[in-house]
């Protein structure tokens, strides 16, 4: 498999590649993340018009249980109000989060990722990470 250079980056982020957790639209590169995960779990308002197998969606966060082994988490700048909302999931797993765009987001978001010991420690261009320090 030949990778871009986004593909590069995310997998040196996300060490495993088993599943990844999508809220929204995947900051613009669904196609190039199902390439790279072996599951992407996608919670967003819409469902995605791709098709794929490993292609999981979801309307809502009512039921996280099913979404296991999380290698990283990628939230869409727009959906940043739902980061509280996925706390359960990177609580079990505590994969890296890649939040959409270069600068780090506002203290009235990031209050739970301090709390847990993440820390903003990557930026990237069009995302910047966070990971337990």
């Amino acid at each position: 498999m030949i990778m871009n250079k986004f593909q590069k980056r995310i997998s040196k982020t996300a060490k495993n590649h088993g599943s990844a957790l999508v809220i929204g639209s995947g900051l613009g590169h669904l196609e190039e993340i199902l390439e790279v995960f072996r599951i992407v779990f996608v919670i967003a308002d819409v469902a995605p018009n791709i098709k794929a197998r490993n292609l999981t969606f979801r309307e809502n966060f009512d039921d996280l249980n099913p979404i296991t082994d999380v290698d990283a988490i990628f939230f869409d700048l727009d959906h940043i109000k739902y980061l509280e909302n996925v706390s359960p999931v990177w609580h079990k797993y505590p994969a890296p989060i890649l939040i959409e765009g270069n600068d780090v987001i506002e203290r009235e978001f990031s209050k739970p990722l301090y709390k847990h010991n993440y820390r903003a420690v990557d930026q990237q261009g069009i995302y910047h990470v966070w990971k337990i320090i």
